[in-house]
């Protein structure tokens, strides 16, 4: 799995949560948004039918939101992430052109269930969650993308698109910011954060494991205590999980038989692996050895003697350049030509 793919990865197995994504809107948005949103009834939107560039270039999260006392109406919440230590200028764009695809795959549901179209639309709600090693640079309105002097866009200004993402900028965050958030939101927003610039370890370790054990009401706290930890493990380019299982059990955690697990999961993981690597590579060295055997012989009963030069670079070469000199044996005139590329 890429870099890209396993921050991806972990964002979409977190925050696909609609609990632990609800944690991140309180965290965020301004209370009046968050009290006319029934969180609790937050479901996630597929995003099957979203245009696969799109879909393939961020991790994106979509939830349909009921509103409080506002029967059968909702809102979307967008929920991205962007890893680039340079934020994507085009982003807000890009939010648009998931809102127009969401949006009129509402319009269809309605049109198919009440025979018209509807009146008014869901609103859309855009969040960007930014785990670059720099701040947030790019624009956060989309009006402030469209190429026009400074004059022109204000005279437009009531006239042009003005969507503005919420951005949660964790380069600018510090873990006391965070632990705004509900613990296992917060732990999951820590370690998002540190694979980014990795400092003060043993201090983040101590930080981060008490915030996994203010966790420990989650339903589901272990499962999802050892996806941070292996997203730690797999995404830092430092630690070690043995480093993470010390911490924990230097701090008594109620969650170090969890991270002790994993540990040997981790490390029995690395085992078969090297057995497998072992394998593979015993695999390739056979065929080079064959393939170099082969050709010495098929050059001796053409030429002769095979001279020094010419073994060293057979000893040098791999089965691919061996098999692509064996067919030049026949045709060739001396042993130089034979690997004359």
């Amino acid at each position: 799995m890429s870099g890209r793919d396993i921050h991806d990865a972990f964002f979409k197995r977190v925050f696909g949560r609609p609990d632990l994504a609800a944690d991140l809107w309180r965290r965020l948005l301004p209370a009046e948004v968050v009290a006319a949103l029934d969180v609790d009834r937050a479901e996630r939107v597929e995003t099957e039918r979203i245009d696969d560039d799109l879909r393939s270039s961020r991790a994106d999260l979509i939830f349909r939101v009921p509103l409080r006392g506002r029967a059968g109406r909702c809102a979307f919440v967008f929920l991205l992430v962007e890893h680039q230590s340079r934020p994507d200028p085009l982003m807000a764009f890009r939010v648009l052109a998931y809102g127009v695809a969401a949006l009129s795959d509402f319009i269809a549901e309605y049109k198919a269930e009440h025979s018209r179209a509807p009146r008014r639309l869901p609103a859309i709600i855009p969040i960007v969650v930014h785990q670059g090693r720099g701040r947030w640079r790019a624009p956060r309105r989309l009006s402030e993308i469209f190429d026009l002097p400074p004059e022109v866009a204000t005279a437009l200004g009531p006239h042009l698109p003005a969507m503005e993402l919420v951005i949660d900028d964790l380069a600018a965050a510090d873990d006391d910011a965070l632990a705004d958030a509900a613990p296992l939101a917060a732990a999951a927003l820590m370690v998002m954060r540190y694979v980014r610039d990795e400092k003060d370890s043993r201090g983040f370790l101590d930080r981060w494991i008490r915030r996994l054990d203010a966790a420990m009401d989650d339903a589901d706290a272990r499962s999802m205590i050892e996806v941070l930890a292996r997203y730690l493990y797999d995404a830092s380019e430092r630690l070690q999980i043995d480093e993470i299982v010390e911490t924990a059990r230097g701090a008594a955690t109620r969650h170090s038989e969890a991270l002790m697990s994993l540990a040997d999961r981790i490390e029995e993981q690395g085992r078969l692996k090297g057995i497998e690597q072992g394998i593979e590579q015993g695999i390739e060295q056979g065929r080079t050895h064959g393939a170099r055997t082969m050709l010495v012989k098929l050059l001796r009963l053409r030429f002769g003697d095979v001279p020094p030069h010419v073994m060293a670079r057979l000893e040098a070469a791999d089965v691919e350049a061996l098999e692509r000199w064996a067919e030049h044996v026949l045709s060739a005139t001396t042993v130089d030509e034979v690997l004359a590329d």
